[in-house]
């Protein structure tokens, strides 16, 4: 009984309060029209600071209210390890699902969206695709217990095997997207030096790169999009 108590209140999931943060005030404007269709008596609260919205939604998630946190990572290449860390360290310990994560990005890069899935319980959805999607993934949202993925993402990640990248090197992943200074310090790092930077090399090969020149172009690329 109490099982079917816990799934029934699960399927009924609507948030609280509904944190968006994205940093274009057009797109933010557009998002907030989407979800207030879906959860029309949700509180919706906006941020242009990835580290205030998600204080604020830890907050809350810690007085139990739920929540959930759209993120657009558009103009702020910092945004990605911060919410990457955050995320990471409250599903790691909540078993409550007081949270739940979409993510709407213009990366449409299959290590990088796997890395995120792989942290949040919520939905990805690609900025290329129609608001229709992201209306779906919302919905579903609702009543499903995995990650959700728009379909266009699931095409993306068709066949594709995620390379296994322990935590601390998917943190020094996505530190070097905030930072892209590896290939400057490539010459200090030997087998003698041991720093975070160690950690990025570790995953050059893992990804499939065979030098740092290549993983700094790469690098590159995801930092294009992000300025998208």
């Amino acid at each position: 009984m109490n099982i079917e108590m816990e799934l029934s209140a699960f399927k009924t999931w609507c948030p609280n309060n509904i944190v968006i943060f994205d940093k274009n005030v057009f797109s933010r404007g557009a998002i907030v029209d989407t979800v207030s269709e879906i959860h029309p008596v949700s509180n919706i609260l906006c941020f242009d600071c990835i580290i205030e919205a998600l204080d604020f939604t830890m907050q809350e998630c810690d007085l139990k209210v739920s929540s959930l946190i759209i993120v657009d990572f558009s103009g702020d290449k910092n945004s990605p390890l911060f919410f990457f860390s955050a995320m990471s360290a409250y599903f790691s310990h909540n078993r409550h699902r007081n949270l739940k994560v979409l993510i709407y990005t213009s990366i449409e890069d299959r290590f990088f969206i796997s890395a995120m899935a792989k942290s949040i319980f919520g939905g990805i959805v690609l900025k290329s695709e129609s608001i229709l999607s992201m209306k779906r993934v919302l919905c579903s949202l609702s009543h499903d217990s995995r990650v959700v993925l728009s379909e266009k993402v699931s095409g993306l990640l068709l066949d594709y095997r995620v390379p296994n990248v322990s935590y601390n090197e998917l943190q020094g992943y996505f530190s070097e997207i905030g930072e892209h200074r590896l290939i400057q310090s490539s010459r200090r790092i030997g087998s003698k030096y041991k720093t975070f930077y160690s950690r990025r090399y570790n995953t050059i090969a893992k990804i499939g790169f065979k030098s740092v020149k290549q993983y700094y172009l790469y690098i590159s690329k995801i930092i294009g999009e992000l300025s998208e």
